[in-house]
């Protein structure tokens, strides 16, 4: 501890030396001097004592208490002691060297001073190169111009899982509105495949259900062949199947309905006759756009179809006009809410059996055991009667319901609770009233002489046709020349269709041969339907009627109409059908895309494709002219809840920022990623044969026979790869896993990528691709990171690790965050391989979707394919000129998925 007269010494010195300063900043002109007393000196000086002392008895007791606490740290002392020493460590001596405590502060600057020139020209100038800026949301919107963005939305009053939507940033969003990962509608009379046009354009003065199908079948068209689009590849995990157990449904089904009319809860015992009319006359209101009247209503659905409310039991009727269009839509809306009574076509199955139920084979009284009679009502203990009237029932009353929420005020329309159930009876009402035209024939006035006629049914046989030619259907010349020359239409009489002849009939209640493939489901069986075709059947007559609700049904009524009114098809091909497998035709094999042959050989060279079948010229020896199915294994994730319904990881990894703070992202967050090529090895790539190995028979019944069973293979892909230098290898894929292919959403170049000039900083990763005019494309930000493989380092043995290990190896960026986003395989097919192909032209935005490619694909192409199914892999089809790269890496990010195949 110094003595105190010392540090008053100390402190005596240091203020002669301010005082030295003062005098000469005066004589210079360079300050201003400030008079003081006597009085004031002292008392300055006093204080300067008494801080200086505080000061040192601070720093002397910190010092004590830190060296008797810390421990020891050889490093730490070895560069206390350098700095003792006077001697500067690299970096460090810089971090560790103080400001003088004791520095007096700079002098206040005089009034009205300006500085001059010379002044100005000493100043230090800061290197602002040197410092790395961040971003603002306006350099963002920038820089991301015409990028899409992954993001899920939830619709309010719709029910289920977030709706897959893929938003643009920049100005120019009615240019970018425009583009789409899909292909559209080709034909209005097939816009019922799907509610996604009606809700984005809704009718005025018409009610839209907040219903939809689930996958969105405008997304399954995707502009590549045999892919679909971003929007369908989430929702495959929540798509429409079975959800209960339709046997026990169908068995009590009867004794339900008995139960329900016994119990008068509200459904009238309506005769054929009264049920047909009003089914007219629901007809005719919606076409002739009739005025409501509220009492001729009220009279005609109270007297006729269903009882009016109890204002005892009913809790509404005090609060609406009693005879008031909405006392009559909350009534049946209550009605049709009943469960267990009518049929859910929120149920993909009971969508696609509509048409079975309607064409059902006339009812024989001699295959009758027992009769029993409801008042005016006989024979409802035949199930195919009894299934009829209770379906054109509920239509009625859905047309009902439907006419008075297209009168009804907005507000009013959209303010009742109307369940899912009723919901999808509302599509089939307005399918039913668009599409069909009803009138009497036959002298009897039964359900079985209600005659139904498409009202467009002339354009749909013309769009049938143009299915056929996209197809490259066998003697399309014969088969145009006999639809037109018989001038197809809905047989007049259900006696065409065999009893039998229908997936449902005595041996059979379900449609499908098992359930609709699941996701994560191992069971080969699970993806088969099977069906039996016949001329003039019920598939036929749903297609031409125009009752095809949304969902995969439209795909099963085109070709079985097809092949239903092809007579050399069907004697060739069998009455036998799986429409989730595929058959052989004359010279060429036909797919449906729901089989994962189908989706690999889109990709070849003269295939075709068209709502949900491919068609190609590639066919197996082992191959007859017949149906097959394919075996395949499901993939097994680890994650057991759908992609679709975890929202902030979609939204996160799909960011252009990748899920980091806005206000921490910086221009050296991003790298530009190259597109040179990842060899410049030329190899030769030749498909040589499809290989069909018989795996197991599927479970038929027993009464069927040995001809009409279809058999189900294993299938394998061979290729010829011929490298450089002349050799040669054979290469055997087995298509094993069902797996899935996107097309990568097509973006637009930005124009601002000079926000990313290179910064003198350690954290700045400048790629091989600088920002110029010659970059097109997006940036990358840090928290994605990827592995950029070619095809012939995929194919070899010694280099084809598994997919852990792949995705596992070095990144392009090798910046750290905090959010881990798995990383990206680029399986690179832009190199010189690829020189021998035709360049596909990228779609105009002006024109939203790609042009008709039939005279594109390659070998190539289905051997990438053909990888990523034998080794399980879901992968981003991306091309040069349609979508850059980082765009395609995020897609893949926010699918969950690892692969994106870069093609040129």
């Amino acid at each position: 501890m110094p003595f105190f007269s010392a540090l008053v010494k100390s402190s005596r010195r240091a203020s002669s030396r301010v005082q030295n300063k003062e005098e000469n900043r005066k004589r210079n002109g360079n300050s201003y001097a400030v008079p003081q007393t006597n009085k004031q000196e002292k008392a300055q000086r006093r204080r300067s004592v008494r801080d200086f002392c505080n000061r040192v008895l601070k720093k002397d007791l910190g010092a004590q208490l830190h060296s008797s606490q810390r421990p020891y740290n050889a490093t730490r002392d070895r560069i206390e002691n350098s700095l003792d020493n006077n001697t500067v460590l690299p970096a460090l001596g810089a971090q560790r060297q103080k400001s003088d405590p004791n520095k007096p502060l700079p002098p206040a600057p005089r009034e009205n001073y300006v500085e001059t020139k010379e002044q100005e020209a000493k100043r230090p100038v800061k290197n602002m190169e040197r410092i790395m800026p961040t971003l603002s949301s306006a350099d963002l919107q920038k820089l991301f111009s015409g990028a899409p963005q992954f993001t899920l939305r939830a619709d309010e009053g719709y029910r289920g899982a977030p709706y897959p939507t893929v938003t643009f940033v920049g100005d120019d969003k009615e240019q970018m509105r425009k583009l789409t990962d899909h292909s559209p509608v080709r034909y209005k009379e097939w816009n019922s495949v799907t509610l996604a046009t009606k809700q984005d354009s809704v009718e005025k003065n018409k009610y839209t259900p907040r219903c939809r199908e689930r996958p969105n079948v405008l997304s399954m068209q995707g502009l590549e062949r045999g892919t679909m689009g971003f929007t369908a590849a989430l929702e495959i995990g929540v798509a429409d199947s079975l959800k209960e157990d339709e046997q026990g449904f169908a068995d009590n089904l009867f004794e339900r309905r008995n139960t329900f009319w016994i119990k008068n809860q509200g459904l009238r015992r309506m005769s054929d006759e009264i049920l047909g009319n009003g089914l007219i006359a629901a007809s005719k209101a919606y076409h002739e756009k009739r005025e409501a009247n509220d009492v001729q209503w009220y009279s005609d659905l109270f007297t006729k179809f269903i009882f009016p409310p109890d204002q005892y039991h009913n809790k509404f009727i005090g609060h609406y006009d009693p005879h008031g269009l909405v006392l009559q839509a909350k009534t049946i809306i209550g009605l049709l809410s009943v469960p267990g009574i009518w049929l859910d076509f929120s149920l993909v199955e009971w969508r696609i059996r509509l048409g079975q139920i309607l064409w059902h084979p006339p009812f024989d009284s001699s295959k009758v055991d027992t009769a029993e009679v409801y008042g005016e009502i006989s024979g409802l203990v035949n199930t195919n009667y009894e299934r009829k009237y209770w379906l054109l029932a509920q239509i009625l009353l859905s047309c009902e319901l439907l006419l008075r929420l297209d009168v009804l005020k907005e507000e009013q329309a959209y303010g009742f609770d109307i369940p899912e159930a009723v919901e999808w009876s509302l599509v089939l009402a307005r399918q039913w009233l668009e599409n069909v035209r009803l009138e009497w024939n036959g002298p009897e006035v039964t359900l079985d002489n209600l005659q139904y006629e498409g009202r467009s049914r002339k354009e749909r046989v013309r769009c049938l046709l143009d299915f056929a030619r996209i197809l490259d259907w066998p003697h399309i010349e014969e088969f145009t020349a006999k639809i037109k020359g018989n001038n197809l239409r809905i047989a007049e009489s259900t006696h065409s269709t065999p009893y039998g002849g229908t997936p449902l009939s005595t041996r059979s209640i379900s449609y499908f041969g098992n359930q609709r493939p699941e996701f994560q489901r191992t069971s080969s069986k699970a993806q088969s339907i099977f069906s039996e075709l016949h001329p003039g059947g019920w598939l036929s007559n749903t297609y031409l009627s125009g009752l095809t609700l949304p969902g995969e049904g439209l795909a099963h009524f085109l070709i079985s109409t097809t092949i239903e009114n092809d007579q050399l098809a069907i004697s060739r091909l069998g009455r036998n059908a799986s429409l989730y497998g595929g058959f052989k035709y004359s010279t060429r094999s036909f797919w449906s895309k729901e089989c994962i042959l189908g989706r690999v050989l889109a990709a070849g060279k003269d295939a075709r494709e068209c709502m949900g079948w491919v068609s190609s010229p590639i066919t197996s020896k082992a191959m007859m002219e017949e149906w097959v199915d394919i075996e395949v294994d499901f993939i097994l994730t680890q994650d057991k809840r759908p992609r679709v319904l975890q929202d902030k990881a979609v939204e996160l990894d799909g960011n252009v920022i990748g899920g980091t703070e806005i206000s921490s992202v910086l221009s050296g967050d991003f790298v530009l990623p190259s597109e040179e090529a990842s060899t410049t090895e030329a190899i030769t790539v030749e498909f040589e044969s499809l290989d069909l190995k018989l795996a197991i028979e599927p479970d038929f019944p027993s009464d069927s026979s040995e001809e009409s069973k279809i058999e189900t293979y294993h299938s394998f892909m061979n290729f010829a790869v011929v490298t450089l230098g002349g050799k040669q290898k054979t290469i055997e894929l087995h298509l094993k896993y069902h797996v899935h292919f996107v097309t990568a959403f097509p973006c637009i170049s930005s124009k601002h990528t000079e926000l990313l000039r290179p910064r003198h900083s350690p954290t700045y990763i400048q790629n091989p691709v600088t920002p110029s005019r010659d970059f097109r494309g997006h940036p990358l930000h840090k928290a994605f990171t990827y592995t950029t493989t070619s095809l012939l380092s995929l194919l070899d043995p010694r280099n084809c690790p598994l997919f852990a290990d792949v995705i596992g190896a070095s990144s392009a960026s090798p910046l750290s965050t905090q959010r881990s986003i798995p990383s990206i395989v680029i399986i690179d097919c832009t190199d010189i391989t690829y020189t021998g192909f035709p360049v596909r032209p990228a779609p105009s935005p002006s024109l939203g979707y790609a042009p008709d490619e039939e005279g594109f694909g390659s070998d190539l192409e289905m051997l990438v394919r053909a990888v990523c199914a034998e080794r399980g892999w879901n992968a981003v089809i991306s091309r040069r000129g349609r979508s850059c790269l980082a765009c395609s890496v995020r897609e893949a990010a926010a699918l969950g998925w690892r692969v994106v195949v870069r093609l040129g």
